[in-house]
């Protein structure tokens, strides 16, 4: 089974991905495959989409980072470049007003 971590902003791939404590735990722990979706260039007609290779090596790069961190600090969130991971090529969504 695949996780899937939805990722989106209406500018361009290269802003930066925020990553919960929670959801980089998961990516280490969970025993599913888990997968970034992120969606960008985002409008009302279109968005762009690229699915990351599964998440467990880049997570497990940060576990020492982490394991480190003093007694009585806690780490929420990360911020990283999508260039830090690796991504399939670009899909186009077109994005129809029609109702089924």
């Amino acid at each position: 089974m695949t996780r899937i971590d939805v990722k989106s902003t209406s500018g361009e791939f290269e802003r930066p991905i925020h990553i919960s404590l929670a959801e980089l735990t998961s990516m280490m722990t969970g025993p599913d495959d888990y997968r970034i979706y992120r969606v960008f260039n985002l409008t009302a007609g279109s968005a762009t989409l690229k699915i990351s290779e599964p998440m467990i090596t880049f997570a497990d790069t940060l576990r020492p980072t982490i394991d480190s961190v003093p007694g009585g600090v806690s780490i929420d969130s990360f911020s990283l470049k999508p260039a830090m991971l690796k991504f399939g090529p670009p899909i186009l969504i077109r994005i129809s007003d029609e109702r089924p």
